[in-house]
């Protein structure tokens, strides 16, 4: 298309702008097409999570209703643990609450930006920051994490061209962090992170899903066992009877 295009040369920037926004189209419905096809082909192999009070009390404070401030849900532990699949279960919760089946997971790491240029208010039930690299990263954003009724601008240029507008209002907030995360302890310490009403706090020491039961060894080792020599008996003989009535 674009050879027998450029033999036209009036309008061709145009048509060769229209052909690359195909293409990275197309580049990002195959991407997606892969991860839930990869999703799918994993549901049948995950665990039911477990429960967990402060899980409990941050969707309860999901309930549609109108309210200055909510708090972040804060889930710090170890790797494989699952504290991403917990993030993921808490939204679809969320979600069923507002009837808003979707929501947006942002990978942040050591990054201070929040890309949120894919959370669209009327379809997400709130965001997952996953993989947060500093605990004060919550702190630095605290206006726009707790879901003020406000609108926020975010990836402003110095012109404002690139910006777009978005609001967490009334919609959740999950993160999480590795153990490997700096500033872990001020989640403790810190006056405005160790405040529930602000950050609630989820510390995961064991895996957040239910784990099947492992039968003990004794166990193990009898059902891998042979099964008794029985002596065999042809089908349809009469069992044999002993009569003691006689001297023989």
């Amino acid at each position: 298309y674009l050879r027998y295009a450029a033999k036209v040369t009036v309008g061709f920037q145009k048509r060769l702008a229209d052909c690359r926004a195909a293409e990275r189209l197309e580049h990002d419905l195959a991407i997606q097409a892969a991860v839930d096809a990869a999703a799918a082909a994993l549901q049948p192999q995950l665990l039911p999570m477990k429960t967990f009070p402060q899980v409990e009390a941050f969707i309860a404070c999901h309930d549609g209703q109108a309210c200055f401030r909510r708090p972040i849900l804060a889930i710090v532990g170890g790797t494989r643990l699952g504290k991403s699949l917990l993030a993921a279960d808490v939204l679809r919760r969320v979600g069923d609450r507002l009837n808003l089946p979707e929501f947006v997971e942002v990978t942040v790491e050591a990054s201070e930006e929040m890309d949120l240029a894919d959370f669209d208010w009327r379809r997400h039930a709130g965001v997952i920051f996953d993989g947060v690299g500093d605990a004060f990263f919550l702190k630095r954003h605290r206006e726009t994490l707790q879901g003020r009724p406000k609108v926020v601008k975010g990836a402003k240029s110095a012109t404002n061209v690139y910006s777009y507008k978005y609001s967490l209002c009334s919609r959740a907030v999950v993160v999480t962090f590795d153990l490997s995360a700096s500033n872990l302890e001020a989640l403790l310490t810190d006056h405005w992170l160790s405040n529930r009403d602000n950050v609630q706090l989820l510390w995961l020491t064991e895996p957040a899903y239910q784990c099947p039961e492992r039968r003990s060894e004794a166990e193990e080792v009898a059902s891998s066992a042979p099964p008794p020599d029985r002596k065999r008996r042809w089908i349809g003989s009469p069992p044999r009877v002993l009569d003691f009535t006689t001297n023989g």
